[in-house]
């Protein structure tokens, strides 16, 4: 386990839904890490923050099938899956979800096209490839509520690869 966060943002309503996820601690060639920036508005409301690639594993679809999936759509990238780092379980009031994330590392290879839905596609801008001191910086910080949520999650899950990889 890597991380079991609480929403100390948002007032607890209770959870009514439990979703499964894959993300990817995502690795070009250099050895950066690369994140998505997302900024807009949607159920969460306003956002700008970065995250990993990942989403919902799909009915019938295992983890790594998902996270390869989910990289390719989100990114463009292929990629390899190396390792399992671990999960991350995140309670979110505001939509009543708990989320439990299984992260992987991945090694982009090839580079094609984002296939984003039109919500994705709304919200999603380019991948960023950055060094690990770079992006704890980043997301040790968030300019609001879902910002810092998401930017907790992530800062928990890159320190748990910074030290898996020492």
């Amino acid at each position: 386990m890597i991380a079991e966060l609480y929403d100390h943002e948002y007032d607890f309503n209770g959870f009514s839904k439990i979703r499964n996820t894959a993300r990817a601690i995502l690795i070009n060639d250099a050895g950066e890490l690369g994140y998505i920036y997302i900024k807009g508005e949607d159920d969460f409301g306003k956002r700008s923050h970065y995250e990993s690639c990942g989403g919902k594993i799909e009915l019938g679809e295992d983890a790594i099938t998902a996270v390869k999936r989910e990289v390719l759509e989100e990114s463009g990238y292929e990629c390899d899956v190396l390792d399992y780092l671990g999960m991350s379980i995140n309670r979110y009031n505001l939509i009543s979800m708990i989320s439990i994330s299984r992260y992987y590392v991945c090694r982009v290879t090839n580079k094609k096209n984002p296939h984003r839905t039109d919500v994705e596609s709304l919200l999603m801008h380019d991948i960023e490839f950055k060094s690990i001191e770079s992006w704890l910086k980043i997301l040790s910080e968030g300019e609001n509520k879902v910002d810092r949520l998401v930017h907790q999650r992530e800062y928990e899950v890159l320190k748990a690869y910074q030290s898996f990889i020492q």
